[in-house]
């Protein structure tokens, strides 16, 4: 059923206006409007949504690289301390064994003197 509405508008005594409005109308330019919304709305979330998983999956992959620099400055880190721990090691030995050297040369050279002592 389609309403028909009719409003009679007068301008001094001559002319008659007549604006006639479909009800119908009225409503299916509504509907489409509010369609048309409804359309805006959906397609204006599905980017808000879009865009959200995106910088969803920058923020995680940001959180992964950093988890995986830190854990390679760790690494660097163990490694170099194993580095000076062989190295002071290594010193530390070199020292040792000179000084066994050094007293060993030193007995050498006392039991030396001393047969050179008892000789004369």
């Amino acid at each position: 059923m389609v309403e028909r509405y009719v409003c009679v508008a007068r301008q001094g005594l001559e002319s008659v206006q007549r604006v006639v409005h479909f009800r119908a109308e009225r409503l299916s330019r509504v509907r489409k409007m509010v369609e048309a919304m409804e359309k805006y709305r959906a397609r204006q979330m599905e980017g808000l949504q879009a865009k959200y998983t995106r910088r969803m999956q920058m923020v995680e992959q940001l959180r992964l690289s950093y988890s995986s620099q830190a854990e390679k400055f760790r690494d660097y880190r163990a490694a170099q301390m194993e580095h000076m721990s062989s190295h002071l090691e290594n010193i530390r030995e070199n020292y040792n064994q000179q000084m066994q050297r050094v007293r060993e040369y030193g007995s050498r050279r006392a039991e030396q003197l001393w047969e050179s002592y008892e000789r004369q």
